[in-house]
């Protein structure tokens, strides 16, 4: 065999073993400061995280700019702020978010918050969320572990929606949700990458 070959086939040969370790490259570690910034949902939106602070999340997602939504997050269950197409809404909560403790199995929270909406427009909301463990979640060829947490939320008009997230605390945002409107089938949307 001419050297050349011998040598591209080495080369060949080469790449394909080192394909596994390239794939584990890829992966986040949720422990590290290197995380995710950006998702790819199977429902087509695109997620972007634009500031991680403290038990803060804000972040965008959305399929389109007219769908797009601007939050803010504590603690991975209490929305503060969001912004939309039809205006900005803050959510003032009954518990001190400066005192929760970090996302865990075994959580339950309960909390009411006032919405208001720039207009001035107010209605009052209540959730309660519980967390279990739960597995992990495969995107691509990593495998990450998840906390599931299951939120209800109703609001003065009645029951707004049953929510199950499978959240990956160090990235501070769910890789799947599940959300079931009263009368409706639930909707599922799951990352199918990140970046």
């Amino acid at each position: 065999m001419p050297v050349f070959l011998r040598s591209l086939v080495l080369a060949l040969a080469l790449a394909v073993l080192a394909l596994p370790a390239a794939a584990a490259e890829t992966c986040f570690d949720p422990a590290s400061s290197r995380l995710p910034m950006q998702a790819e949902l199977d429902d087509g939106s695109h997620f972007e995280v634009i500031e991680r602070r403290g038990d803060r999340l804000h972040y965008r997602i959305g399929r389109s700019p007219e769908t797009m939504l601007e939050m803010t997050v504590a603690g991975a269950f209490f929305t503060t702020e969001m912004i939309g197409a039809k205006g900005a809404q803050n959510f003032s909560w009954s518990v001190d978010l400066t005192t929760l403790p970090p996302v865990a199995a075994g959580q339950t929270v309960t909390a009411e918050a006032t919405v208001t909406s720039l207009a001035g427009a107010s209605r009052r909301l209540w959730s309660e969320a519980t967390v279990s463990e739960g597995g992990t979640v495969t995107i691509g060829d990593c495998t990450y572990p998840v906390l599931r947490i299951e939120t209800r939320q109703s609001s003065d008009g009645g029951p707004i929606a049953r929510v199950v997230r499978l959240y990956q605390p160090g990235f501070m945002f769910s890789l799947e949700t599940i959300i079931q409107l009263p009368n409706a089938s639930p909707v599922t949307a799951r990352v199918k990458e990140l970046r």
